[in-house]
Order: C-alpha cells, then sequence, then structure tokens
C-alpha cells in the first residue's frame, strides 16, 4: 500500500552525494497532528530509515496557502521535491500515480473537504492538476516492485508481482507509461486529461521517451 522503506532508502542513498540536505516527509490520510504522523512514520518503517540514514522527516503540520488549499508550508522550505509514489489503483481516479501522490501535501482533515466538494473523478482531477501546478517535483520515481490492483487505495486491494521502477521529470508522462503499463489508455487517466489540458505535461506516448524496459 505505500513506498517500501527499503525504497525510500536508497533514493536517499543516491540523493546523498550531491551534498543537498534531505529531508523525508509524507501527509497520510486525514493524520495532522505530530503524534499520529510519527506512529504512522513508525509502523511504516520510515522513520527507522531517516535515524539511520541520519536525515530528518518533515512533519506536515503547518500550511501555507496555495490556489486557495492549505499545503505543507515544507514547499517553501526546499527547493527540490522528489516524489516517491506507490504504483497502485484508486477507486475514484483509476489510479495513484505521480500526479495524485502530491495530494500528500494538503494538510490533514482538509483531505476530506476536497472530497467533499469533489465526489465525481472530473473535479478531483482539477483539483489534483492545481496541486501539480503548484509543487512540480524535480522527479518523480514509482515505486512498482510490489504493486497493488483492484480495489485500491487501501487493504482489499491485491498486490501484483510487477518488479519494475519508474522514473520521469514530468508527472504526466510518468503517470501515461503507468497507465499503458496497466492495459489502460493514458486518457483514461483524468488527472492526465486535466494537466495536459494545462501544459503542465506530456501525455501522448509517442511524444514519451521509454529508456529501459
Amino acid at each position: 500500500i505505500t513506498t517500501h522503506p527499503e525504497f525510500v532508502r536508497q533514493v536517499i542513498r543516491l540523493i546523498k552525494p550531491t551534498g543537498a540536505k534531505i529531508f523525508v516527509g509524507d501527509g497520510p490520510g486525514a493524520m495532522g497532528h505530530k503524534q499520529q504522523l510519527d506512529l504512522v512514520f513508525q509502523t511504516s518503517g520510515i522513520k527507522k530509515v531517516c535515524q539511520e540514514e541520519d536525515v530528518e522527516l518533515a512533519y506536515f503540520n503547518h500550511a501555507v496557502l496555495k490556489k486557495g488549499m492549505p499545503l505543507a508550508d515544507w514547499l517553501e522550505h526546499c527547493n527540490k521535491i522528489v516524489s516517491l509514489p506507490k504504483f497502485k489503483t484508486h477507486d475514484l481516479m483509476l489510479l495513484t500515480g505521480a500526479v495524485k501522490n502530491l495530494f500528500g501535501f494538503v494538510m490533514g482533515l482538509y483531505k476530506v473537504e476536497v472530497h467533499k466538494k469533489a465526489l465525481e473523478p472530473k473535479g478531483m482531477a482539477k483539483v489534483l492538476a492545481d496541486i501539480y501546478e503548484v509543487i512540480r517535483p524535480a522527479l518523480s520515481i514509482v515505486d512498482g516492485i510490489l504493486a497493488m490492483e483492484g480495489d485500491g487505495p487501501g487493504s482489499s486491494g491485491t498486490p501484483k508481482n510487477l518488479g519494475l521502477i519508474f522514473a520521469g521529470t514530468d508527472a504526466v508522462a510518468v503517470d501515461s507509461v503507468l497507465a499503458t503499463v496497466m492495459g489502460l489508455r493514458p486518457q483514461d487517466i483524468l488527472t492526465n486529461l486535466e494537466a495536459a489540458s494545462r501544459n503542465l505535461g506530456e501525455m501522448n506516448l509517442d511524444n514519451i521517451d521509454v529508456l529501459g524496459e
């Protein structure tokens, strides 16, 4: 369900030689209090990895207003964002990928408010494109080693041994390739349609260079 802690560790080790100061953060579910976040970090194994790699955990418990949404103020403390989504299905959006992963920057209980206002997939796609327009990660690296299909994004989904890692600077292009691997068309993913219509990314496979497998 979540990005594997060892996957996070290896990304940390890839970034370390650049000399960058690394922070690892997340905004899981509707949680916002540090105590709740700490429990998630500990249970998922992320806290242990950060301690062993000597990097700082970023608690998303203070907000800055962007496009009318309270997003984690760490956006203003970091000059590069590397997003590490898990490759899995989503009952509303079909895919939880590189664009959808950024919903984790929405603060705490406001996630519930967003879902109340955007009950339909098209409405949610607009919200997610708004967030992507603000954040634009420098790199998205998708954990598709053990993916999930079926009734996601929660524990009722079915594990899928895929054995793949996807990485790209354009989250829309990444999600377009993920859709193709799923047997869908890029335009079947509404976040792709919405973001591409704003010229935020590329969903035409003919214009996407796929290197590797």
